[in-house]
């Protein structure tokens, strides 16, 4: 469950399966990453299934470090008052703020400090984290690379070396079994669907172009309550089926009596994402 009622007995589970991966591999920590919320078709979600910091607020590269023993640590190259953000949904309570490995990136250095201490990077703290739980074994699992930048990637091999070591996503694993909490996260998510979908049957009429159309149902979609909202739209005349294409740009095109509409949303619903496609004429 990934909201304001996410709690330490949702989350204490999935971290007990992973160090059990953990010792059954002979690691001694995994560092799992996940891109910015915004990045939709590369979102994971493993740090929002790990931490329920699942809103999008968390515009930011962050990671969950799961040591095989002591307790979980979300870090984020962000900025201080997303602290405040993550206290509000997460239980995890040790949080650490640290360097974005992008350099443009909207995060705090030692200029925005007023000149003082840098906050650590993500490798440096996953390797401080494991000295400050006695873990000797220095070898650390990474998941999560299928969506990770190249230079995030260097940045972890440059700091860990040899003992960086890729293997299957336990956490996608775990995913693939779903709590009854997450399937009716799930429907709600498509409830929600469906309220743009028949706000489109309600509000279209030859004469309006797609733009106005697709404004009505994201709309009534975020009225009722998603996180995001987005529809696509493609239209055309029946007997032209075939060259009818989406418009992922705003849709221009003015609709006309008997046409064909092919609308493709994507919503989500406290960090659960819907995604169907319907075709209504």
């Amino acid at each position: 469950m990934f909201d304001e009622t996410t709690n330490m007995s949702v989350i204490q589970p999935r971290i007990d399966r992973i160090r059990a991966w953990l010792e059954a591999n002979n690691l001694g920590a995994l560092f799992v990453y996940s891109p910015a919320a915004e990045h939709k078709w590369g979102q994971t979600a493993h740090v929002a299934y790990l931490t329920g910091w699942a809103n999008h607020d968390r515009i930011v590269d962050s990671a969950v470090v799961v040591p095989v023993e002591g307790d979980p640590v979300l870090m984020f190259a962000g900025l201080p008052y997303m602290l405040e953000q993550i206290d509000q949904v997460s239980p995890i309570k040790d949080v650490r703020l640290v360097k974005a490995v992008d350099p443009n990136a909207v995060a705090v250095d030692a200029k925005t400090l007023g000149g003082g201490r840098a906050p650590g990077t993500f490798a440096e703290e996953a390797v401080a984290i494991m000295r400050e739980n006695e873990i000797f074994n220095e070898r650390v699992g990474v998941v999560g690379v299928d969506n990770m930048p190249v230079p995030f990637y260097e940045h972890l091999q440059a700091e860990l070396g040899e003992n960086l070591v890729r293997g299957d996503d336990i956490v996608a694993e775990l995913r693939t079994v779903k709590t009854p909490e997450e399937l009716e996260l799930i429907r709600h998510a498509a409830r929600l669907g469906d309220i743009g979908f028949q706000t489109m049957v309600d509000v279209a009429r030859p004469g309006m172009r797609g733009i106005e159309i697709v404004a009505e149902m994201e709309h009534a979609v975020r009225k009722a309550g998603a996180d995001h909202a987005k529809y696509w739209m493609g239209s055309g005349p029946d007997t032209k089926w075939e060259d009818t294409r989406l418009d992922i740009r705003p849709h221009l095109r003015v609709l006309q009596e008997g046409d064909f509409m092919n609308t493709c949303s994507y919503i989500v619903y406290k960090g659960l994402i819907y995604n169907p496609t319907q075709i209504r004429r």
